[in-house]
């Protein structure tokens, strides 16, 4: 019963903890001294208001920024995450085609990882208190240290 109620709970705080994540990516990504609209558009561009104010309204960024997060929220909860303005392509598109490799990476970054942990930490545990445990101190704390 005690794990039905700790489940329960941890359920419970998925939205809230949700919610904060994306009002911060929100919050970050508006957060950028740069206009979108610049940053996007090509410099001949910029001198014909029409063409910006079509920009603006084709991204929201006519709207208010409540408004416009709520409709980044809406349109999250549907499983629509937009259009990349990068590429121009549904960002969902982006993500199934670099998921694959980014899979692969992580899966040799992983198993690479528990290779060399184990092997350095037996060597470590075999020569206790020698050069060898001392490098493998060192060792794990830049492996630990970098992303």
């Amino acid at each position: 019963m005690a794990f039905h109620r700790y489940f329960l709970r941890r359920l419970i705080f998925v939205i809230p903890t949700l919610f904060g994540i994306t009002l911060a990516a929100f919050l970050i990504a508006n957060a950028v001294p740069a206009d979108p609209v610049t940053a996007n558009l090509p410099q001949s561009a910029l001198n014909d208001e029409q063409l910006i104010q079509a920009f603006r309204e084709r991204w929201g960024l006519d709207k208010p920024p409540a408004e416009q997060y709520l409709t980044y929220l809406g349109n999250l909860v549907q499983g629509d995450f937009g259009t990349s303005i990068k590429t121009r392509r549904p960002v969902l598109d982006d993500i199934r085609q670099f998921l694959p490799a980014t899979i692969e990476l992580a899966t040799v970054g992983i198993i690479s990882g528990i290779i060399i942990g184990v092997s350095v930490g037996i060597v470590a545990a075999i020569w206790r208190n020698s050069l060898a445990d001392y490098v493998g101190r060192i060792f794990a704390l830049f492996g630990v240290s970098f992303p």
